[in-house]
C-alpha cells in the first residue's frame, strides 16, 4: 500500500459535458482527477487521503474505490516521476517533486485507489 495525503486545490469543468478535473496537491506532490461530477465528492480544501493498493478490499471509510491501469511512470527532465492512470478511460496524474520509485505505482498493471 501507498497512501497520500493532499488538499483539493482546484475543480474545473472537462472539455467533456458531465466531467470535471479535481486538483490536489501537498509538499511533495500534484495530482489531477478527471472524474464524472455526479459523483465528484470533493470540495475545495478538502483534505483527502488517497490509497494506492493491490487487492480489491475497500476500507469502510473509502468515500470512493476504483479500479486503474498505470500506463506509464516516468522521469521528466525537471527530475520529477510523471505517473500517468487510466480510471474507466478518465485520467489521474500524478506529479512527485522527486525521483524517487514507488514500487506499487510500476506501469503496464493494475491498480486500486481509494480516497477518504
Amino acid at each position: 500500500m501507498y497512501q497520500i495525503q493532499a488538499k483539493v486545490t482546484k475543480i474545473e469543468p472537462t472539455e467533456t459535458s458531465g466531467v470535471v478535473f479535481v486538483y490536489f496537491s501537498n509538499k511533495d506532490s500534484e495530482l489531477r482527477l478527471e472524474i464524472p461530477e455526479k459523483i465528484n465528492y470533493f470540495k475545495i480544501d478538502d483534505e483527502v487521503a488517497i490509497r494506492f493498493v493491490e487487492s480489491d478490499n475497500s476500507e469502510d471509510d473509502d468515500r470512493l474505490f476504483v479500479l486503474g491501469y498505470i500506463f506509464s511512470n516516468k522521469i521528466d527532465e525537471k527530475d520529477h516521476r510523471i505517473v500517468h492512470i487510466s480510471i474507466g478511460g478518465l485520467g489521474f496524474k500524478l506529479i512527485f517533486n522527486n525521483s524517487d520509485e514507488i514500487p506499487i505505482l510500476k506501469p503496464k498493471r493494475d491498480i486500486y485507489i481509494g480516497f477518504k
